[in-house]
């Protein structure tokens, strides 16, 4: 069904994105701005999680890293 923008402008210029897009039970709200979070946050997860990072040598940036947020990972070591 199509919207006339003279009717509703909200619902003409995003149906096809409300139509589209589940929004999460626990966010109070959500938009396209939490879309690029939570896809930067799952890139940024992806990458430190790689093996590339792991078996980076031993001082180098990358295994800085990644062990940095291996240590922030672990309850018991932070307990």
């Amino acid at each position: 069904m199509t919207t006339s923008a003279t009717v509703d402008f909200y619902r003409y210029v995003n149906a096809d994105w409300l139509e589209s897009t589940e929004l999460p039970d626990d966010e109070p709200r959500y938009g396209t701005f939490h879309e690029l979070r939570d896809a930067a946050q799952a890139a940024a997860r992806e990458i430190l999680e790689s093996d590339e990072s792991r078996t980076a040598p031993a001082g180098s940036p990358a295994r800085k890293i990644a062990d940095l947020y291996a240590g922030f990972l672990d309850e018991r070591a932070v307990e």
